[in-house]
């Protein structure tokens, strides 16, 4: 938070560091975060921003917090979120995150993410199955591809 504070960035922000001579360096520092850090976050129950903070403060690795957890995260597009949508996924899934992605200012639809504790595959395959019959939000090759990653019987059915 100080380094934001000093140089006046509010929001989130992509660092890249080396380790170097015992040293981190910083290389650069963008105003977004980097596209794959909410995914990483999902994955890996690590608060990426927190570990950043911890690193250029030199309390790296001793605040770590927990253990990673053992989960999958899984990213998907999917069309424009609504409010209600939102909240009865947020009541079916454990979600991360879904919201519009604008690229270049222009729409894409939205884009999803979601963690599944290994053992509730199926339970989310439901969930996700039925909240789709009934509004499309995930396009039907899309689903199936989450059914296929996330299928614990072997079968691909």
């Amino acid at each position: 938070m100080e380094l934001c504070a000093e140089l006046g960035v509010e929001g989130s922000v992509n660092v890249d560091m080396i380790h170097a001579d015992g040293v981190y360096h910083v290389l650069e520092i963008n105003p977004r975060i980097g596209g794959a850090t909410t995914l990483s976050i999902a994955a890996s129950g690590l608060d990426t921003f927190a570990a950043l903070l911890d690193i250029l403060s030199g309390a790296w690795p001793t605040r770590i917090g927990r253990a990673p957890a053992e989960r999958f995260a899984i990213e998907c597009l999917t069309a424009n979120p609504t409010p209600a949508l939102l909240s009865e996924l947020r009541a079916r899934i454990d979600l991360v995150t879904c919201h519009d992605l604008i690229i270049d200012g222009h729409d894409h639809g939205g884009t999803l993410t979601f963690t599944v504790t290994p053992g509730d595959e199926r339970r989310t395959v439901k969930e996700l199955t039925e909240l789709c019959a009934r509004t499309g939000f995930i396009p039907a090759p899309m689903l199936d591809k989450i059914r296929h990653l996330l299928d614990v019987t072997g079968t691909h059915a």
